[in-house]
């Protein structure tokens, strides 16, 4: 496969044809993904912080060898967004989406806002921190064997959880 590294990286296309990842593409700082088409891998992504936008396409990342420290802005106006990660994973955002699936093998904490029109599935396996803003249109779903914590703001229509096994559910904001 191929190898993009650079400290900040940058890939943007303006047609229908999309973004294929098929190697590994690193980032120091910064990995932006723009595209008008669907943005998918077959590789690797490291990077400290993944950003990008979308118009007509999805986005499919879900590599289980993905190693993305901050999911930062990313808006993909009416499409999906597919996110699988290996490593501790904070979700920064501002993220919008029609629906998302977000799973990382550690623990996914929320620190900014993240907004979808459809459902939404946060997956961690050691804990979910939910310190920021969620908005799931429709089904939140939280999936972790460990604790899911909140304070910060949860709004979603249907509200459901995988087999907590060894943590605890605590959502404590009056806002929800």
């Amino acid at each position: 496969g191929s190898l993009l590294s650079a400290s900040f990286l940058d890939l943007t296309n303006t047609n229908a044809g999309g973004i294929t990842l098929a190697g590994f593409a690193s980032a120091g700082t910064v990995l932006s993904l723009s595209s008008d088409g669907n943005v998918t891998e077959t590789g690797t992504l490291a990077a400290a912080t993944l950003t990008g936008s979308g118009v007509a396409g999805s986005v499919e990342l879900t590599s289980a060898n993905n190693n993305i420290g901050t999911l930062g802005a990313y808006s993909l106006t009416g499409n999906a967004l597919g996110l699988v990660d290996q490593s501790a994973l904070t979700i920064a955002g501002p993220v919008n989406a029609n629906s998302a699936s977000i799973a990382t093998t550690s623990s996914l904490t929320l620190t900014g806002s993240l907004s979808t029109t459809g459902n939404l599935i946060l997956s961690g396996t050691s804990l979910i921190a939910l310190n920021g803003f969620v908005d799931a249109g429709n089904v939140l779903a939280l999936q972790s064997p460990g604790s899911i914590t909140e304070t910060g703001t949860v709004i979603a229509a249907d509200l459901t959880s995988g087999t907590i096994t060894d943590g605890s559910v605590i959502l404590t904001d009056a806002f929800n």
